[in-house]
């Protein structure tokens, strides 16, 4: 089994890096030693959150859907999912690479379905959870920084492009991905509560695809 190669603060603390709750059973954090901390009961206090090792080094995002499906990026890159985040996660044999500084983001919808981006122009995208399952798609117009799956068949990633302006894509089924510029800086945070409503922070106001 994997083993943090970092260690907690001389306090015995870790920086939390993410965190995604997929219902009111579900709740994942992600922190800056390579765990993910899984609870059932939220609300249940310190008690009730139990760490497990996804990777060697800090998790930038963590994405789960009610289903049980989860996936995570660590600082590398390295993309790992599972289907019962309180048990092992598997993967870190496929990378989306990184751009320093950058956010990254995962988002899960469905049984098995997952988008990971981490501040580059591809995108990870799997149907099924598992180590082989990953494939990165190169997505011209943006280095996407967030992505939101509301459905099985829709996902929305935000980013910037070479100009310093925001840019969005979202997928468009068998036909791939479209992507086109908001005409304004934009920060990686995108959310859809569903597939005809989403929505991105910009400097300046709100948009939706």
């Amino acid at each position: 089994p994997l083993e943090p190669k970092a260690q907690p603060n001389v306090q015995g603390e870790v920086i939390l890096d993410d965190i995604a709750c997929a219902s009111a059973k579900l709740c994942v954090a992600v922190d800056d030693i390579g765990q993910a901390l899984v609870s059932s009961n939220p609300t249940g206090g310190a008690k009730a959150w139990h760490p497990v090792v996804v990777s060697d080094i800090e998790i930038e995002a963590v994405g789960c859907s009610a289903s049980g499906t989860c996936a995570a990026v660590d600082y590398n890159g390295r993309v790992f999912s599972t289907t019962h985040p309180a048990a092992a996660w598997t993967g870190g044999d496929v990378s989306v690479q990184t751009a320093a500084g950058s956010d990254a983001g995962v988002s899960c919808a469905g049984n098995g379905v997952c988008a990971v981006v981490s501040g580059i122009g591809k995108i990870a995208i799997t149907t099924s959870s598992g180590t082989s399952n990953w494939h990165l798609t190169n997505v011209k117009g943006g280095c996407w920084q967030g992505i939101s799956c509301p459905t099985t068949h829709r996902c929305v990633a935000a980013g910037s492009n070479r100009k310093g302006g925001g840019t969005v894509a979202f997928s468009k089924g068998a036909s791939g991905c479209k992507s086109s510029g908001l005409g304004q800086n934009v920060s990686p945070k995108v959310s859809c509560a569903s597939a005809s409503s989403c929505f991105i922070v910009s400097n300046y106001s709100s948009s939706h695809p």
